[in-house]
């Protein structure tokens, strides 16, 4: 009976140990498994936040292609406006001078 008694023990003692032996290495498949899965969500969000980063800076930047453009053009426009008015004042001028120098008060003196 002792001899069955301390066969039993190791029995059960090796079955104890294969046990522990099969849970360590369930705990690092699964370690493993929750490991890769978590690059992969990493992988996953930061691809994702990468393409909505370029498509912000995309948008951006066309937006500000479109305001340089409108900026372009008022300039252009105000330059345009400048050199029409340009044109008016000397026009304007000159009719002044030709009117002035064909008038008979020019060089008579202030008015009595």
């Amino acid at each position: 009976m002792r001899s069955e008694l301390i066969e039993e023990i190791l029995t059960v003692e090796s079955e104890a140990e294969k046990i522990v032996t099969q849970a360590k290495e369930q705990c690092c498949k699964n370690l493993q498994i929750a490991h890769e899965t978590g690059e992969q969500f990493l992988r996953t969000v930061s691809d994702q936040e990468r393409s909505l980063r370029f498509e912000k800076i995309e948008r951006i930047q066309a937006e500000s292609k479109e305001r340089i453009e409108r900026y372009r053009v008022a300039a252009e426009t105000s330059l345009k406006d400048t050199e029409a008015y340009d044109e008016i004042v000397n026009r304007a001028s000159a009719r002044l001078m030709n009117l002035l120098c064909s008038s008979k008060c020019i060089g008579e003196g202030p008015a009595k």
